[in-house]
């Protein structure tokens, strides 16, 4: 049974590891993987078909604990404790839950936590709520009470001793004053761990090409007395860059990947197509949402990957959702079904990273095609980002998709089933979007520069 530290609004945890609010979700699922001994079943419920629909859940339920997640920000909203025969509780060192050894009574709480407000009813759910800040307790009313009384006198309507006093049925950590106005807290700065994240990243684009990426960049920073404060700024990089003067802008990545394979090499104009010298490499950034693909000879950015961390796609929980904003134009696509949209599997680790090839043929069409009498000034814009439908990007181009679907199918190389299935990749003005078939959301897009 686990024994549980309790910090109103905050967290729950032992010595060893502790679930904050405002913790990301890859962050919890970490820290569930590492304590694998003493929580040994953990349930992810969330929906298939519309995943921001719904919060996500992840249900410790042999512990009797549920974690509450936003599904937009994919951050540690509520925590909820809704077993209390199955965890031990305690609050700055004492127990206020202990098996059958300490019960949690309308009296225990009150001596563990102190006086609060008046006990509220909530006549939905035939209970009680006694509630302080950043935390509360439900207490469940016997049928035979009056619920009317209970509303309008609290606890003094309800006749009870030691023995028979209500015993708490649910536990509720939170941010803010009370349950109902409780807010998605921000990350916790002992939570950067030194890493740096995107409040967001906008995609520049000249006309109908893309240039660069300005992200804003928050990271932790000492002060002059020792401890930590947010500091955000402001990172731009473009296509052409070097590797120095990206990770000089972005900091070291979290990893680099070195390109195994091109299997869309065959679709390429090139002579020296099949010839392979050198390998391009990828400097992952999965805290910041973003790969950045290197040009093996020159060491230059060639591609910009951005992953939006959807739940059922193949990549989810690697990469941190990037709230990105690109915009397109109204203007008919020129780009071919056949746009190379290859993905390489890392040897370890078995993640996955887009690979496409500036050089392929497709490419090298949809520049090649492009409009030549569009008035760019004046044409509709639409500005896409992480929780875009695909189909509101349909309806904006026409109706119609911009292209026919490459079907990308993935697996690990340690396991050949991908319980997710394929995606659809669709190209559009040097941009790849990989759309999830089930949700119809985009799971990532592609941005490479033209092809003079």
């Amino acid at each position: 049974m686990l024994e549980l530290q309790v910090v109103p609004e905050k967290l729950i945890g032992t010595g060893e590891w502790e679930l904050a609010l405002g913790m990301h979700l890859a962050q919890v699922i970490s820290t569930l993987k590492s304590q694998a001994k003493s929580i040994r079943s953990v349930h992810f419920v969330t929906s298939d078909s519309d995943p921001l629909s719904t919060d996500i859940v992840l249900d410790l339920h042999e512990d009797g604990i549920r974690l509450i997640v936003c599904p937009r920000q994919q951050r540690l909203k509520r925590i909820e404790v809704y077993n209390m025969h199955n965890v031990c509780l305690k609050y700055c060192g004492q127990f206020f839950n202990n098996g059958g050894q300490v019960v949690p009574t309308i009296q225990q709480i009150e001596q563990s936590f102190g006086c609060t407000e008046p006990v509220g009813c909530d006549a939905d759910v035939r209970s009680l709520v006694m509630s302080y800040r950043g935390i509360c307790f439900i207490f469940p009313v016997d049928s035979t009470c009056d619920l009317d009384s209970l509303s309008r006198s609290g606890l003094g309507a309800i006749k009870y001793n030691h023995a028979t006093s209500p015993v708490v049925s649910k536990m509720v950590i939170f941010a803010g004053a009370t349950l109902t106005s409780s807010v998605l807290p921000e990350m916790p700065l002992k939570y950067y761990h030194g890493n740096a994240y995107a409040s967001s990243v906008k995609v520049l684009r000249e006309g109908t090409q893309t240039t660069g990426l300005e992200i804003m960049i928050m990271a932790e920073s000492p002060t002059q007395t020792g401890d930590l404060e947010l500091v955000q700024r402001p990172a731009t990089i473009y296509f052409g860059d070097g590797n120095q003067a990206i990770q000089a802008l972005l900091g070291s990545p979290c990893k680099i990947h070195y390109k195994s394979e091109d299997k869309m090499r065959i679709h390429s104009t090139s002579p020296y197509k099949m010839e392979v010298n050198k390998s391009d490499y990828f400097l992952n950034y999965f805290t910041l949402g973003l790969d950045v693909l290197m040009d093996a000879t020159c060491h230059t950015a060639k591609k910009f990957i951005l992953h939006t961390n959807f739940q059922g796609h193949f990549d989810f929980e690697i990469y941190h959702r990037c709230n990105f904003h690109l915009p397109i134009r109204s203007e008919p696509s020129a780009c071919s079904s056949t746009e190379g949209m290859d993905r390489a599997s890392s040897a370890s680790g078995d993640l996955c990273f887009a690979t496409t090839d500036a050089t392929d043929v497709a490419a090298a069409a949809a520049v090649a095609s492009g409009p030549s009498t569009l008035d760019l000034e004046q044409a509709d814009v639409f500005i896409v980002g992480a929780c875009t439908k695909w189909d509101e990007v349909v309806d904006f181009l026409g109706g119609s998709p911009p292209s026919k679907p490459v079907v990308l199918s993935r697996t690990s190389s340690t396991n050949a089933v991908n319980p997710f299935g394929p995606s659809l990749c669709y190209g559009h003005q040097n941009i790849i979007f990989e759309i999830i078939k089930q949700s119809g959301y985009i799971a990532a897009i592609t941005l490479f520069p033209s092809v003079d």
